[in-house]
């Protein structure tokens, strides 16, 4: 895992002490402000699913450049063989001509796996931001509420 992600919450942060029935009214208020706290921490994580992911395709992906580079020489070897009339060179010729195919195929089916992916998360990472916001709101809507009750 990279150094610049953020890390995973600790298991601690999610253990609460109960309140006690006189505690109402600070009951009432920890719940609405863990909320939030809760749906960033689990935005954090979605965020670093996502890098990873990318991460993953950008490597997989310079691997298979590589390999491209490489049928490519080959090929271009073989051109100039055949040039020179060295050897014969249809079975090898076509075996790098497949192997880029391949690779090209290769290529193809990361973006689409990857993008797949990329966008499921992306669909829960929207869903808990829309969470995050309307619990926010809801926190907002209270406070005033009761600094409304308070004057």
């Amino acid at each position: 895992m990279r150094d610049d992600l953020p890390l995973l919450p600790s298991a601690d942060i999610f253990a609460n002490p109960q309140p006690t029935p006189d505690d109402g009214s600070r009951a009432v208020d920890a719940l609405i402000h863990e909320r939030p706290r809760i749906l960033r921490i689990k935005l954090a994580v979605l965020a670093t699913q996502i890098q990873e992911r990318l991460s993953v395709r950008a490597n997989n992906l310079a691997k298979i450049e590589r390999s491209l580079v490489e049928a490519s020489a080959r090929l271009a070897d073989l051109e100039e063989a055949r040039f020179h009339r060295v050897t014969p060179v249809i079975i090898p010729e076509v075996f790098w001509m497949e192997r880029q195919a391949q690779l090209d195929t290769e290529v193809r089916s990361a973006d689409v796996e990857c993008w797949r992916d990329v966008s499921s998360v992306m669909g829960e990472f929207l869903t808990t931001w829309e969470a995050l916001e309307q619990s926010q709101a809801r926190a907002n809507f209270l406070r005033d509420q009761s600094l409304e009750d308070a004057s």
